[in-house]
């Protein structure tokens, strides 16, 4: 499991804190952490991914996706679409699974 941020991306991030007015070059790990967050989102989100156990991973996921296909659901006059029928499309993992296909209204 590799959890390290690559060299360059490392050093970017640092010369951002180089750039302060008054050239102050002090900084903490949180600050690193938020730059990384806010500047290389998938490097800091693919790294936070490696680092959770697969099946956590898969039950997240799962759940999460159910939500957003109850919110498209249960949100279906307001978003303008509606239920048209179930078929198979590839999933996040790249496997075909049945899921809701959805029509404007």
């Amino acid at each position: 499991m590799d959890t390290s941020i690559k060299e360059d991306i490392c050093k970017q991030i640092i010369g951002v804190f180089n750039k302060r007015e008054g050239n102050d070059y002090d900084f903490d790990s949180h600050e690193f952490i938020s730059v990384l967050k806010l500047c290389f989102p998938e490097e800091y989100y693919n790294k936070l991914l490696n680092y959770i156990p697969t099946e956590i991973k898969e039950k997240a996921f799962h759940q999460m996706h159910s939500q957003i296909g109850l919110q498209l659901s249960r949100n279906s006059v307001t978003l303008g679409i509606k239920k048209a029928q179930r078929h198979n499309s590839p999933n996040y993992k790249g496997g075909n699974t049945q899921n809701e296909k959805w029509d404007k209204c």
